[in-house]
């Protein structure tokens, strides 16, 4: 038995070594993890970094966006969101053979949403991209910040994948880790709407500062 052992061991390394020379890339023994920073740290003040914005951590300049480098894992990874401020990490993920252009018009039609205010004759526009109250309004139905947020059924068949359990506002500074993301390509968002999307028609409540950005999370990391 002992004999035989000896051989089966030994080619071990030998069929590894044949099927990187084959073409199959090796698999990482651990996922390769990323991070970015959710709200430059300490913004606020007048001039400097702007505030709602995704940046590259830890502090890094310039800004995220949809056209820069996307933020590269290895499938199984995870995502830590270093949040500094009124955010809420969002994470959406692209379907198949979806464009990153074609999802950014989709959730921006989402963010156009409106629905009928029961206490006024002007709709409610969507606040809040996912999660728990998404059409608050202040008074009679403000965020309640002290229950934890959680995808809905519907946003996970939408396409998001991810919410940070603390709703908008408290700011906070507790960094967010999200759970292993398969492969695909993702939109990070803040669930915040104003920051990420600009709304259309006579309510606009906020500017938009595109505080989004892509993640690429391919089967063995980063290239």
């Amino acid at each position: 038995m002992l004999r035989l052992l000896v051989p089966i061991v030994a080619a071990v390394p030998l069929l590894a070594a044949a099927a990187t020379a084959w073409g199959a890339p090796p698999i990482p023994a651990k996922p390769i993890d990323g991070s970015v920073q959710f709200g430059f740290p300490g913004a606020g003040v007048p001039v400097g970094p702007v505030e709602d914005q995704i940046y590259p951590a830890p502090g890094g300049l310039p800004p995220m966006t949809e056209l820069t480098a996307p933020l590269p894992i290895t499938a199984g990874g995870t995502v830590t969101f270093n949040v500094d401020g009124p955010h809420q990490p969002l994470v959406y993920r692209l379907h198949n053979g979806e464009t990153v252009e074609a999802a950014i018009d989709t959730l921006q039609t989402r963010a156009n949403e409106a629905i009928p205010n029961p206490n006024g004759p002007l709709p409610l526009r969507r606040q809040r991209m996912a999660g728990q109250d998404p059409f608050p309004s202040s008074p009679p139905t403000p965020i309640d910040a002290t229950v934890a947020d959680e995808l809905t059924a519907a946003d996970r068949d939408f396409g998001f994948r991810y919410l940070s359990e603390t709703k908008v506002p408290p700011a906070n500074t507790v960094p967010v880790t999200s759970p292993p993301l398969g492969a695909g390509t993702y939109i990070m968002l803040c669930n915040f709407r104003a920051h990420s999307f600009r709304v259309a028609g006579p309510l606009p409540l906020g500017a938009g500062e595109n505080m989004r950005a892509i993640i690429d999370a391919a089967p063995n990391g980063p290239a």
